[in-house]
């Protein structure tokens, strides 16, 4: 999977918890997603970074409650990065 693809696709898996138990470590999503660490990290870290992930406890992480309004919000920010890079093709 080309680097930009990896993070992307483990980013939208998590958020639809697509082939992603609820139980995971770095390396079993990375072997679920046929990748190396490094993307999945990526792909972690720009969900924290984006409020779709919280930090629990240390190194855990889960999944923040989301009000209607806040799914609204992330979907139609998501709505407007994926119209950019279609554009951009």
């Amino acid at each position: 999977m080309p680097p930009i693809i990896a993070p992307m696709k483990v980013i939208t898996d998590v958020q639809t918890a697509t082939a992603v138990p609820s139980s995971a470590t770095v390396q079993s999503l990375a072997d679920a997603f046929g990748v190396s660490p490094m993307p999945v990290r990526e792909a972690l870290r720009r969900l924290t970074a984006a409020n779709a992930l919280t930090v629990v406890s240390g190194r855990s992480i889960g999944i923040p409650a989301l009000s209607r309004e806040r799914l609204t919000d992330l979907r139609n920010v998501r709505f407007e990065i994926e119209a950019m890079i279609a554009s951009e093709r």
